[in-house]
């Protein structure tokens, strides 16, 4: 298994406003009967998502004027924004959001626009509220997750919820010798690197108690990864397990506890809402 990136993954093209796109098309496929037809379908899409902002999202973010940022930002980018992730719903699928869902999320929205991972997240839940496929599965209590992240946070949650496969995890272990009884140390310890470097941020363990407080990941340390052994020893490599020192002397030396890590089914769903996976 490969180290986890902490790097932003950076977009190789820009997207495109869906009206433009419509109109492009129409340009382009004035002999192709199918092609017209997708793209008149394209073209109701967006005057539909363009209405839906209109009458009943921006009413809902008009809560939120009375910060100023919040006021400038769904006023002069948020259409666009949102504009670009619903491009892809047919028109027939296209659905006004629940207002337990969107409210919260704009009143979100206008806290941490600036913060593009936490934006991200809010815009791609909007989204898929507003689509007939995925508007079950968008559960309000997602709104609150989002709210209880912070930007790197949500950054760092991408790496452990794009799949069902267990990853590593390390603790430090004070094991008395010759018998069961242990200390624990510094706990939560990942394999994260970027630029090829060890990642580090105090804040890491308290990340990911509070992913499991959310219900998004399980960790275990009862359990470990066969075949991984190669992982595990990097951990002992790194600064959280070398710098750690309750100074117990050789009656209770220092081991690494070997653990690992899962998304949960709700943060698989949770994963495919807000756009890590879908």
């Amino acid at each position: 298994m490969s180290d986890e990136k902490a790097e932003n993954p950076q977009s190789a093209q820009p997207l495109t406003v869906t009206a433009q796109v419509a109109k492009d098309l129409m340009e382009l496929a004035k002999n192709d009967e199918n092609t017209v037809t997708a793209s008149k379908n394209f073209g109701e899409s967006a005057v539909i998502i363009s209405k839906t902002v209109k009458n009943c999202l921006l009413p809902l973010a008009a809560v939120n004027y009375g910060i100023d940022k919040a006021k400038a930002y769904f006023e002069k980018a948020f259409k666009k924004d949102l504009e670009e992730k619903t491009q892809s719903i047919p028109a027939e699928n296209i659905v006004e959001p629940k207002a337990s869902i969107a409210g919260p999320a704009l009143q979100g929205l206008a806290f941490c626009h600036e913060e593009v991972n936490l934006k991200e997240m809010y815009l791609n839940l909007i989204s898929s509220s507003m689509n007939s496929d995925t508007a079950e599965d968008t559960h309000p209590a997602f709104v609150e997750i989002i709210k209880q992240l912070t930007n790197l946070e949500a950054h760092l949650l991408k790496l452990y919820l794009t799949n069902n496969a267990p990853k590593c995890i390390g603790r430090v272990v004070y094991q008395k010798q010759g018998t069961l009884s242990y200390i624990a140390g510094y706990t939560h310890i990942l394999p994260i690197t970027s630029n090829n470097k060890p990642f580090y941020n105090k804040n890491i363990p308290s990340y990911i108690e509070n992913w499991i407080r959310l219900g998004l990941v399980e960790v275990k340390y009862d359990l470990h990864l066969d075949g991984q052994e190669q992982v595990y020893d990097t951990l002992k490599e790194r600064d959280e397990y070398l710098k750690d020192d309750l100074g117990y002397g050789t009656d209770y030396p220092k081991n690494l506890g070997k653990g690992l890590i899962k998304r949960t089914p709700f943060g698989a769903q949770f994963a495919a809402v807000v756009g890590i996976t879908n």
